[in-house]
């Protein structure tokens, strides 16, 4: 039972983390992991891959095998279908050579998209599958080159929680037995005019009414309820020392300033924890620096430019959304040193 709650661990980390790569970033992993298979792999050209992201080639018992690999880092709920599957397939009928279309992606397939490719050929590897291939081949530093984590060691939990998954519940309006009072009231009221006055207005206003009465009495005897029935998840994942947080509903995290500007949204990154530690970047950058300048792409505020690298990179992961592997290969750094500069910028005080 221990080696299996080990591994459901280890899965449960290393998929959002392969979710995370850069896209072209994600190509150049699987490559590597096949190669580590014993293929020899290359990476197609962005100009000249008419789909093909992966060519493979490997000799097995004095016969030639080849593989056309189509690669797609998606997030969970983003599945395959049997349209794209077929799609792929040409792939292989593009490359005489070619002997299998693969389709790896860090999602799933719809089971349409499976019973086709069982019949055609087409091997498909979907999130689970990578995991496993990754264990099996202990493939963790390719983890590691390509997948940094984003958050802090492992070692310290309590640092850990505080910066990306503190979970504070906001204050409930209808806790307090004065407004839930004054709401039920003012339900009701409108629930009895309508009922008692429907003239000129037909007889359905009368259940609209008894609708407003069920609403009052909802209100004062099952406030909970009425409360997380209208408004949605909302967690605090972040609070500053002046006040200000990190905030995420519904699948949007906002930095909160604790002075009257606007909140900041975070949308661009398509998985929500680097939306929380873009959001936790930002905020740091903010308590440290004041109202952030946003320049366009490609330039930085001299403020920040002259703090150094740590800076730099922070803000424009920050504000440009620019991800790790981008910055890196722009400013000739390694995706670790990206990560550590970030890690270090959004530690709490």
């Amino acid at each position: 039972m221990i080696c299996m709650s080990v591994q459901e661990e280890e899965r449960s980390e290393l998929l959002p983390r392969l979710q995370n790569i850069d896209p072209i970033e994600f190509e150049h992993f699987v490559a590597d992991l096949w190669s580590r298979q014993g293929w020899e792999t290359e990476v197609s050209t962005a100009s000249n891959d008419e789909g093909v992201d992966i060519v493979a080639d490997k000799q097995v018992g004095g016969v030639d095998h080849r593989q056309v690999i189509q690669v797609k880092r998606y997030s969970n709920g983003n599945k395959i279908g049997r349209p794209d599957v077929q799609q792929y397939y040409a792939l292989k009928v593009q490359d005489a050579k070619a002997d299998a279309a693969v389709i790896v992606t860090t999602s799933t397939f719809t089971s349409t998209a499976k019973e086709w490719a069982s019949e055609h050929n087409v091997k498909l590897i979907d999130g689970d599958d990578l995991v496993e291939l990754i264990q099996e081949q202990r493939a963790y530093d390719l983890v590691e080159e390509y997948a940094p984590s984003l958050s802090t060691s492992s070692t310290d939990p309590v640092e850990r929680s505080q910066i990306t998954e503190t979970q504070t519940e906001l204050p409930d309006p209808l806790d307090d037995a004065e407004v839930r009072k004054k709401a039920g009231i003012g339900l009701g009221a409108i629930g009895l005019y309508l009922i008692l006055n429907p003239t000129g207005i037909g007889y359905s206003i009368e259940a609209v009414g008894m609708l407003f009465l069920l609403g009052a009495i909802a209100v004062v005897k099952f406030p909970e309820q009425v409360w997380a029935a209208i408004t949605p998840d909302k967690e605090v994942i972040r609070e500053f020392s002046d006040g200000a947080t990190v905030i995420e509903q519904s699948e949007t995290v906002e930095y909160v300033p604790a002075d009257d500007r606007d909140p900041v949204a975070f949308n661009d990154f398509e998985d929500i924890p680097e939306r929380r530690q873009q959001a936790n970047v930002y905020g740091s950058l903010d308590q440290t620096w004041g109202p952030l300048q946003e320049l366009p792409p490609g330039s930085v505020p001299t403020d920040i430019a002259a703090q150094g690298q740590g800076t730099i990179v922070a803000y424009r992961y920050a504000v440009h959304s620019e991800s790790p592997a981008s910055i890196a290969q722009d400013m000739k750094m390694t995706q670790q040193e990206v990560i550590d500069h970030l890690t270090n910028i959004a530690k709490p005080d």
